[in-house]
């Protein structure tokens, strides 16, 4: 906490009219609230939370750096992908996009200009994204990336807005999982077997220099049904006294939301995470929990209130689960690396390093490097594709359903 960069006059201010909207809800509620509406409050708050505000996110002048602001070759990857969506299942039929956060807007600009040089542009681009300040962006990026097209993009607020149209698109959704909000729990050993059960909440505190705290409370019935749905904790090693981590129980509802947008179609979330096995493994004893504040990674989810991120890792096991419930076919996953591999990364790479000048060819392989390494976003970032409705499988890296 103590090395993050100090806030402006102007950005204390934000964050203290943010923090007096999250200390009215804590009073509404009692005397605490569950971390998922902290964390909520903090993110998407209309004009105050992270996701809902006017700062700089995204990029080098932001607080961190996504795929598409790396490299124009991971917007090209995805755009190859739809058109193989396109021709092998769509053929004679209109297909969308619905692009879920769509942050600068690069992602589908790089998207919508690889397909129109394969003159397979979508029949609509829909971009579902609640903040304002994004939004904007966006439209003013988009506007001049491809303007014969930009009477094709639509913005839509919520997932209630989506204007009809024929059923058929491809969902994407890339770091968009990490940023839902999740409760936070802790495990701890009880003499003299089993498991005790805890869940962190937050609430008041008098010292004003510090406005929050947590408070780590026994876990209600409910929780504990919920948890132990997802870990085995009766045979729970530990390889600490306490073990701390975090789940998301509204994902079921969010997937079935999303997957109500279509009627036939593939969806593609692209994100950090695990499966179960990897996520809830003893050793990884501090959870995964993290906030990122001008590209510094830390774990002090109360500082800087509305002014970072706040993310965690994705449980790829439970949107699987998630996804069978609602009778979604499990199409593939995968790590990013092998994902961009199949769908031509190697070759657009080896175009754009023909192409480029000789200072440029450095910079170059350091995002094929970011984007492609095992120890960077290459093995961390997994790839889930699901479908809906009776479609062809498309081949998208080696699987990896071991893992789920």
């Amino acid at each position: 906490m103590n090395d993050l960069p100090k806030l402006s006059a102007q950005e204390q201010e934000h964050s203290q009219k943010l923090i007096h909207v999250i200390q009215q809800n804590i009073a509404a509620a009692g005397d605490k609230i569950p971390f998922s509406e902290f964390m909520a409050a903090c993110l998407y708050t209309p004009g105050l939370g992270y996701y809902s505000a006017g700062a700089t996110k995204f990029g080098q002048a932001g607080d961190f750096v996504t795929a598409p602001e790396i490299s124009i070759l991971f917007g090209q990857c995805l755009a190859e992908y739809f058109y193989k969506v396109k021709k092998q299942n769509f053929a004679n039929q209109p297909l969308s996009i619905i692009e879920l956060g769509a942050g600068t807007g690069k992602l589908a600009g790089d998207i919508l200009t690889h397909l129109n040089k394969l003159d397979a542009l979508p029949a609509h681009y829909y971009i579902l994204e609640v903040s304002a300040d994004l939004k904007e962006k966006q439209q003013i990026y988009l506007k001049n990336t491809l303007p014969i097209y930009r009477n094709n993009i639509t913005w839509l607020d919520s997932i209630e807005n989506l204007p009809d149209f024929n059923g058929n698109a491809l969902i994407l959704a890339n770091e968009v999982l990490d940023a839902l909000p999740v409760e936070l729990f802790s495990l701890k050993p009880k003499n003299p077997d089993g498991v005790e059960i805890y869940q962190e909440w937050i609430t008041h505190n008098p010292d004003s220099s510090h406005p929050f705290e947590r408070l780590t409370l026994p876990a209600d019935e409910n929780f504990q049904a919920a948890l132990r749905s997802a870990i085995d904790v009766s045979t729970f090693s530990f390889e600490a006294a306490t073990y701390l981590s975090e789940i998301n129980l509204n994902l079921f509802s969010w997937l079935s939301g999303i997957e109500k947008l279509i009627e036939k179609g593939h969806m593609i979330f692209i994100d950090y995470g695990f499966g179960s096995k990897e996520y809830y493994h003893p050793t990884r004893h501090m959870g995964t929990l993290m906030c990122h504040y001008k590209h510094r990674a830390h774990t002090d989810f109360l500082a800087h209130i509305g002014l970072q991120d706040i993310t965690a890792h994705v449980n790829f096991t439970q949107i699987a689960m998630a996804a069978k419930q609602l009778g979604l076919t499990i199409d593939n996953f995968t790590t990013q690396a092998e994902f961009l591999l199949s769908q031509n990364f190697a070759r657009l790479a080896e175009q754009k390093l023909l192409k480029a000048a000789p200072a440029q060819k450095i910079s170059m392989m350091n995002e094929i490097q970011l984007l492609t390494a095992p120890h960077e976003m290459g093995e961390l970032c997994k790839v889930l594709i699901l479908q809906k409705g009776d479609l062809h499988s498309i081949a998208s890296g080696r699987p990896h359903f071991h893992r789920l």
